[in-house]
């Protein structure tokens, strides 16, 4: 799948390169990244690289600075499965530790919204994190997305463990 590169001040959201591995591993292997978007830390090079064959076919972004390419996250806006009827996309992303507070996936967000919303005509999107990652709580409320309320035992993680997760989703403007 092609993506088609968008830009915001600070970063620039786009297609993988085959040199932005290592990069997806500096943060993929990180325990506070990989866990709370519900996959398993990447524990090779290999690992990332295999990670980033399958974000190209699934049509997820790489996160990047502007000033020098660096990616330091990833951000997709997939078919929302469990939103029949609707034009909807999910959001999901992940940041590199050394990157968080600092406005950055707000940033990205924001771009990637505008994008959907009003370039591909998307009717909703929706996002669902785990209760306890007040950081992407704060950064969806902040993008303006509303809280629809939890969802019990609603997502299996990699290690098999059903977890709860708060349910987010925002519409056009």
């Amino acid at each position: 799948m092609v993506l088609p590169t968008l830009n915001s001040s600070r970063l620039r959201i786009r297609d993988w390169k085959a040199s932005d591995v290592p990069a997806l591993w500096n943060f993929a292997k990180d325990p506070r990244v990989g866990p709370s978007a519900g996959w398993r830390s990447h524990c090779s090079l290999e690992d990332s690289a295999n990670a980033m064959s399958v974000y190209r076919q699934l049509g997820i972004w790489a996160v990047a600075l502007r000033e020098n390419d660096l990616v330091i996250g990833t951000l997709e806006l997939t078919d929302d499965k469990r939103r029949k009827g609707l034009r909807t996309l999910e959001l999901g992303y992940a940041l590199s530790p050394s990157y968080w507070g600092r406005g950055l996936m707000s940033e990205a967000v924001r771009t990637a919204l505008g994008y959907v919303f009003y370039v591909k005509d998307v009717q909703m999107v929706s996002a669902y994190c785990q209760p306890e990652n007040v950081r992407s709580i704060q950064l969806l409320e902040s993008c303006g997305f509303r809280y629809e309320g939890t969802l019990r035992g609603m997502f299996r993680r990699f290690d098999g463990a059903a977890l709860d997760m708060r349910c987010y989703s925002i519409l056009p403007e």
